[in-house]
């Protein structure tokens, strides 16, 4: 897997070796152009380090939109015992919210830009009032101008289906979820602080999301207690 190019090889063992080993005179010249192309190897005038550098200046300067992440609550719903320590039972107010979002509305007015406004925490869909009044503001603001809007949030995916933020949910258009292995590991990590297992209430709010077009990105945690169902389920997956 070339992470740079986002590209995937499947290599016997033959070819790994040769790849591992860079004795790459031994490729067949089919192997070694198809390799080439998907960039798994690169000719020796290739910077890779140089492209990359010069990828993120690109992203960083960017004029195509203005990028914030905002954190309306450090608290979180669950007790992942990884997590650190709770920290206070602190939400941003209305009158922060209110300042946030004249900020970012003078911010795009004299960029000219739209926005990705990603909200993160804790967790984030705690404090759903807060986020659903920065999507609303920020979106009405953003078609006045004619420029895109984009709302994501990193959850745990618990709250998707709760009534309160049923009005946020039309606003994001993508959110982001974690998830520990399969039901019986992960409930034993994640979990409510009564020792009751999430994964069958983000598995619902995932399915609630696919429903409304949500965009979904699911992160897998893999650990020696899990590669090796990780592995045959996906290996599962891609034979169906």
């Amino acid at each position: 897997y070339n992470t740079l190019e986002d590209t995937v090889a499947v290599a016997d063992g033959d070819l790994k070796q040769i790849l591992e080993t860079q004795t790459l005179q031994d490729l067949g010249e089919d192997v070694k152009q198809s390799h080439l192309q998907c960039k798994i190897i690169t000719s020796d005038e290739t910077d890779e380090k140089a492209v990359l550098r010069y990828r993120f200046q690109v992203a960083k300067y960017s004029a195509d939109f203005i990028s914030v992440l905002l954190l309306p609550t450090l608290l979180c719903n669950l007790s992942c015992h990884y997590c650190p320590s709770p920290v206070k039972s602190e939400f941003m107010d209305a009158e922060t919210t209110h300042r946030v979002t004249t900020f970012l509305k003078n911010l795009m007015q004299s960029a000219n830009r739209g926005i990705i406004l990603k909200l993160y925490g804790g967790e984030p869909l705690l404090h759903s009032d807060c986020c659903q009044a920065l999507c609303e503001a920020l979106s009405v603001f953003c078609q006045s101008k004619n420029v895109p809007f984009l709302a994501a949030a990193m959850t745990n995916g618990t709250l998707l289906t709760h009534k309160k933020t049923e009005g946020l949910l039309s606003y994001l258009g993508a959110i982001h979820v974690t998830l520990d292995g399969y039901q019986q590991y992960h409930d034993s990590i994640r979990h409510y602080s009564n020792g009751k297992g999430t994964y069958e209430d983000i598995m619902e709010g995932l399915s609630l999301a696919r429903e409304m077009k949500i965009r979904i990105s699911v992160r897998v945690n893999i650990t020696a207690e899990t590669v090796s169902y990780t592995h045959l389920r996906a290996h599962e997956t891609v034979l169906d």
